[in-house]
């Protein structure tokens, strides 16, 4: 029942049911409110359940004096009341349906405890009648009528749920993000990547529960049930989903669908009602119906979403990482977290820039977010470099080589002879002390320092110890800083002058580093630069490159110096042998070429010795001697020599018996005529032979019998046959002048008689 109705009862309608409102005579003070703070309403008089109303029921427990615990029933058999704790002024009571009012009667009033509907009550505590007036004190309890009325009995679950949706965020992040290493270095860089829950995002608030409706009496019909949520001043309707009576399905009740209940019956639905934020409220079924002495019901339950279940979104996380195409699983989070994780580069393995991506995955694999971190690897090489130069020392060998075109010297007394002289000096050489140098430059382009353990040489075919490096004040290993340069000599010696290949090597010490770069030594690389050991360009040192020369005889002729390059090198000079006065055996013609080498200061020389011989019995000289010494136009450095013997025996010669019919006399100016003679005319020879002959007697030469023997012989010829006789002769004839020819040129000769004399050649 409405508050207002029962205020408005209580004010307004007292006289309709036989009440009368307080006077100065009658009680006024109802006394002190109930245990559940029901404070009661004072009725003079003997109210009844009338008070509230029609279609009320009474329970009446009459006749109390005293306490009246126990249980009492109604007629209908509905209510059953359990009084307790009595005592004469007060008690208290429970029931097993809702009671709207209890009456308490007590002197000449009594107190009506109205428990505001829906909120009727099954129990309260300390009940009691008005005060006396008299005495201060509650009046004695005369009777108690218990007011209720026949309703559908609703009673509900409310289950609160909702919808939590968790946003995260992610954050990579790495350290280092840029190494600078050497070829062979590693540097590990520090990964975080931290994902981060927020406290999440309520929605899809929902109530949901049972509904259950009985009825106190047979035949009872539901007509109506409905479902209300209210959220303060905001009010939902619920969806009545599915319905059973006792288990089996029925119809959502309505007016053209009622559903019957007997006592015993259950009805039972399931609703839901979906809301739009998640304040608490009270959820309240309704039932009605038409049935004549019942009412419909009320069933509340409070909507709490302190205790909702809570379907929660992406509330757990996986974190996967990918890296150059390879997926790694960080781990899984319920919470905010970091994933920490490192990643080691490699020179020059790892070179260049790594770009990864941390993703978030939530429910089913959706992408919540995703975050990237790059590291760029930059790898430096030292650059190694070198030259070569090569050198070798190169001896020069000197010898002298002295001859003569005579060696051994006849003339006659008076005579003089040119002797030609060559002087040959020759070098020869010999290498050794090959050797190669240079410079080994060792260039730091990083813009990191360089620990260097050595810097050393190799050249192919030498083996390493004999190649020697040498650094300066470099002590190692040998910190090489950033853009700096170190230089190293190198020298070594070759066993000979071959074409190799020189190869320097700077050996870097390689450090693993952590993130906070701090480094621990691995392995070692090798950088390397080369250059060709070749001797085509080779600096030579030449060791008696040059001589000093001279020669006993010749004088300026044969002096100064000789160079290797110009070897060999010959000197020609001439020296004149004789005049001698007297006959007999000279002393020889003794001359010596001398050399002294420029550097080492070593000597050399070579001599020529001639004997002279003046035989005292003279000597012959050739048809060329003559010829040569007669001919103004000769070369020879005496052409005057025939002449003058020629002059010695008077200034002419027969060649036949003098004034003979053929005979030839022989003057300066034919002289030369006849001594070259013509090769095909056999007396023309024979009268050369012959001039040649008489020219050595006259000059000194003994002339043995069988060669005199032989002039006279050709003397008494050559005055009847002149040279043009020849083709006339008979063979015999020819013959015979041919013998006596051969017999002159052996005189002349030196073959028979005293001997040659030496002299020049013929031209």
């Amino acid at each position: 029942m409405a508050l207002a109705v029962v205020i408005a009862l209580l004010f307004g309608v007292l006289s309709m049911f036989g009440g009368k409102p307080a006077s100065a005579a009658d009680p006024t003070d109802p006394g002190a409110a109930s245990g559940d703070g029901v404070k009661p309403a004072l009725y003079q008089a003997n109210p009844t359940c009338s008070i509230l109303g029609q279609g009320y029921r009474e329970l009446k427990i009459d006749n109390v004096n005293g306490p009246f615990n126990g249980t009492y029933t109604s007629n209908d058999g509905a209510l059953t009341v359990t009084i307790s704790n009595s005592t004469s002024q007060t008690f208290d009571w429970n029931s097993n349906i809702g009671v709207d009012a209890v009456i308490v009667k007590g002197g000449t009033a009594g107190d009506a405890y109205v428990y505001d509907p829906p909120k009727e009550d099954t129990a309260d505590t300390g009940l009691h009648p008005p005060v006396n007036p008299n005495n201060g004190q509650y009046f004695g309890v005369s009777h108690v009528s218990f007011c209720y009325d026949l309703e559908l009995n609703v009673s509900k679950t409310a289950n609160t749920s909702l919808t939590r949706t968790y946003k995260w965020t992610i954050d990579k992040s790495v350290t280092p993000k840029t190494w600078d290493l050497f070829k062979g270095d590693s540097g590990t860089s520090d990964y975080s990547v931290a994902v981060t829950k927020d406290s999440g995002t309520d929605s899809n608030w929902k109530v949901t529960g049972t509904i259950t409706v009985t009825s106190p009496i047979d035949n009872a019909k539901v007509t109506g049930l409905t479902d209300v949520v209210s959220q303060g001043a905001t009010n939902t309707n619920g969806t009545i989903l599915n319905c059973t009576k006792d288990g089996n399905a029925v119809a959502d009740p309505s007016g053209v669908n009622p559903v019957t209940l007997n006592t015993g019956d259950k009805l039972e639905c399931t609703y839901r009602a979906l809301l739009g934020s998640g304040d608490n409220g009270t959820n309240t079924a309704t039932a009605t119906t038409n049935t004549t002495d019942l009412k419909g019901g009320t069933g509340t339950a409070n909507v709490d979403f302190s205790t909702a279940q809570i379907n929660k979104v992406n509330d757990q996380v996986t974190v996967k990482d990918v890296f150059d195409g390879q997926t790694t699983t960080l781990g899984t989070t319920a919470e905010s977290k970091t994933f920490p994780y490192t990643r080691t580069f490699k020179c020059n393995t790892d070179k260049g820039t790594h770009e990864n991506t941390a993703t978030l995955y939530g429910d089913k694999d959706a992408v919540l977010g995703s975050d990237k971190a790059s590291v760029t690897v930059n790898c430096y090489e030292l650059a190694v470099s070198k030259n070569a130069q090569t050198s070798l020392e190169k001896k020069w060998t000197w010898t002298v080589d002295k001859s003569a075109d005579k060696s051994d010297i006849t003339l006659s007394i008076g005579q003089s002879l040119d002797v030609n002289y060559d002087v040959v000096y020759r070098a020869s050489s010999a290498e050794s002390k090959f050797a190669a140098s240079g410079t080994i430059t060792v260039k730091n382009n990083a813009p990191i320092d360089a620990e260097i353990n050595s810097v050393s040489d190799v050249i192919s075919g030498v083996d390493q110890g004999n190649v020697k490096v040498d650094c300066g004040s470099a002590t190692f290993p040998y910190t090489l800083k950033a853009g700096e340069t170190l230089t190293c000599t190198y020298t070594a010696e070759l066993d000979n002058k071959d074409s190799r290949t020189n190869t320097a090597t700077a050996t870097l010490q390689n450090y693993d580093y952590d993130s906070e770069k701090n480094g621990t030594k691995a392995d070692t690389t090798n950088f390397s630069g080369t250059a060709p050991v070749s001797f085509s360009n080779a600096t030579v040192t030449e060791i008696d490159e040059e001589i000093a020369v001279s020669d006993t005889f010749a004088g300026s002729n044969v002096t100064g110096t000789v160079k290797a390059a110009d070897a060999p090198k010959t000197f020609e000079y001439i020296r004149k042998v004789g005049p001698y006065e007297q006959c007999g055996d000279q002393p020889s013609i003794d001359n010596t070429a001398k050399f002294v080498t420029s550097d080492t200061k070593t000597e050399g020389q070579d001599s020529v010795s001639i004997p002279v011989h003046v035989p005292c019995n003279g000597c012959t000289l050739t048809i060329g001697y003559w010829k040569t010494h007669a001919d103004p136009n000769s070369p020879r450095n005496n052409p005057d020599e025939t002449l003058k013997v020629l002059e010695s025996v008077g200034g002419t010669i027969w060649l036949g018996t003098p004034n003979g019919a053929k005979s030839v006399a022989v003057t300066s100016s034919n002289v030369v005529s006849i001594l070259k003679f013509d090769g095909s005319n056999g007396i023309k020879k024979l009268q050369a032979q012959l001039l040649a002959a008489k020219l050595n007697e006259a000059n000194g030469a003994a002339v043995p019998t069988g060669v005199q023997d032989t002039i006279k012989a050709a003397d008494l010829f050559l005055a009847a046959k002149g040279a043009s006789s020849w083709d006339s002769l008979t063979r015999t004839q020819k013959n015979q002048v041919l013998t006596w020819m051969n017999k002159l040129d052996q005189y002349n000769n030196g073959l028979i008689g005293p001997g040659h004399c030496s002299e020049e050649s013929t031209i």
